[in-house]
């Protein structure tokens, strides 16, 4: 069966559309603030239509405009329970407008009017109102910081000679009480949270050089009780590399975790010393005063595991998906040239970290082993690792582990990535998990039953054949009898050339027909 693609990705984003504004409409209802609403009318009438004589700044995510407008008097009012909205006291005042306009500034916007709500202090930039009528009007208004950001008295001569010592002082004092607030003081002391940008451009400057902490949009919240110090940070999306312009991602290693200095040693000599363009680069590293950090490239759409059930991944970005992580692993098993080679241990789709274009990376090397190739070793682990429905049974039942053992959880991706579901999620009581499911059906020839519905039409059957026949083979109960990861880059290359050939002949036989 054909299927028109673009009509399908335009409903598709529509429908996107439609479920972001419900998401968004519900989420703010639920927040009763009313009294913080202001009308596109109002704001359209105060800047002019957004006439650019009013911008004075803009960013990743949209404008920022200043204009006088009136909003809710927040300092001469108590409550607002109870209180009718045209009741409340108001005010006039120059404010500071942010327009966004780009939809994936969309969680951001939710974010700042959640976190502005929520703290409330001298040195944290104050929510005044805002305006949310669909996706295309997504409006953020502040109080008006009239220095402007910190940023614009860095490297400026003429500008820092304003600045006193004392001035200085008190400025990082600011944003230090600022930031000491919302680490210790969030919600009652519930939750924590954390910033996840401070640079000096998200520092705005009050009349008389106050600082205040602005910019919210990144935030993330956790519980007061949970130390700060065993909190995963995947992406700390505000950190730029030396050139000042790479977006990068880091990771913080738990400094309570008896293993985190043995993780953090061994992935850090692993990517130094094994780059490939399907293994995730390693931009540097922190090692000092008891914190430990691994910086990595950014990669923009995550991880694989949350594109299992998404549609828009066609059968033909899947195989491709599939042949980077095959060739990622033939690399790091090395050849018969090479000294040495590194089995990684876990191997699944959470960690498979995918780019702009959907090229596909191996990542997490925290759990991973250097080992000789020159001779064919079981290698004896204490302590056996990996995740559970990837991790290879021999392996598990053994303890003995072998390159064959990333094989069967690369076997267990290939099946996630076909069935739209995740191995180390139980789905049946017998069979529990879905490599030992897919060995199943495979068997009594009923492998179709669990293909993602979202791509089962797209796949041909010769593709589909030479697909599963190697992902089966990966899940060979004996070692000697599951194929080496090039092999499996054959097979997959194949299977990818097997889809795309379908798809040229029968535009042929169209074309032909039309004639």
């Amino acid at each position: 069966m054909l299927v028109n693609y673009n009509f399908f990705f335009n409903f598709t984003t529509i429908l996107t559309n439609i479920n972001v504004v419900l998401h968004t409409s519900i989420k703010l209802q639920e927040k009763n603030l009313e009294h913080l609403k202001i009308g596109l009318d109002v704001i359209n009438e105060a800047t002019k239509n957004f006439d650019d004589a009013y911008c004075i700044g803009s960013g990743g995510f949209g404008k920022v405009y200043k204009a006088d407008l009136e909003h809710f008097d927040s300092s001469n009012s108590s409550t607002i329970d109870g209180v009718n909205k045209c009741d409340l006291p108001r005010k006039r005042s120059t404010v500071a407008i942010k327009r966004i306009h780009n939809q994936q500034g969309e969680q951001g916007f939710i974010l700042e009017i959640e976190t502005l709500t929520t703290c409330k202090h001298d040195n944290i930039i104050s929510l005044l109102g805002f305006c949310y009528e669909g996706s295309g009007s997504m409006i953020l208004v502040y109080e008006h910081a009239s220095k402007g950001s910190l940023e614009n008295y860095l490297g400026n001569s003429d500008a820092m000679t304003n600045l006193t010592w004392v001035q200085r002082v008190k400025i990082c004092l600011g944003i230090a009480h600022g930031l000491n607030y919302i680490h210790n003081n969030t919600d009652h002391c519930k939750q924590k949270m954390i910033h996840r940008d401070i640079k000096s451009d998200n520092i705005l400057l009050g009349d008389n050089w106050e600082a205040k902490i602005a910019d919210f949009g990144l935030s993330k919240f956790h519980p007061a009780d949970q130390a700060a110090s065993t909190i995963y940070i995947n992406m700390i999306a505000g950190a730029t590399h030396a050139d000042g312009h790479n977006i990068i991602a880091a990771k913080r290693l738990d400094r309570k975790s008896a293993e985190g200095e043995v993780e953090f040693m061994t992935e850090l000599e692993i990517l130094m010393e094994y780059k490939h363009v399907n293994v995730i680069g390693l931009v540097g590293y922190c090692d000092e005063e008891n914190e430990k950090l691994i910086v990595y490239e950014y990669a923009s759409r995550g991880s694989l595991d949350k594109y299992l059930t998404d549609d828009s991944l066609t059968w033909v970005m899947r195989l491709r998906i599939c042949i980077d992580i095959a060739i990622g692993l033939e690399f790091l098993h090395g050849n018969v040239s090479s000294p040495e080679m590194v089995v990684h241990r876990d191997i699944k789709s959470s960690n498979i970290l995918l780019f702009d274009d959907w090229k596909a990376k191996i990542t997490n090397f925290g759990l991973s082993l250097v080992c000789p190739t020159s001779q064919d070793i079981d290698y004896l682990i204490d302590n056996v690792t990996g995740t559970i429905g990837y991790r290879d049974p021999l392996y598990s039942k053994t303890g003995f582990l072998t390159k064959e053992s990333d094989i069967f959880s690369l076997g267990a991706v290939l099946f996630d990535i076909l069935c739209g579901k995740l191995s180390s999620e139980k789905l049946d009581d017998e069979y529990s998990y879905l490599p030992f499911l897919a060995k199943q059906h495979y068997h009594e020839g009923k492998l179709d039953d669990l293909v993602f519905e979202g791509i089962k039409e797209q796949i041909v059957p010769q593709s589909f054949v030479t697909f599963t026949m190697i992902a089966h083979q990966c899940l060979h109960h004996r070692r000697e009898r599951r194929p080496t990861a090039k092999e499996v880059v054959i097979q997959l290359k194949k299977a990818l050339e097997l889809q795309a050939c379908f798809y040229i002949l029968t535009k042929l036989a169209i074309n032909y027909l039309s004639i």
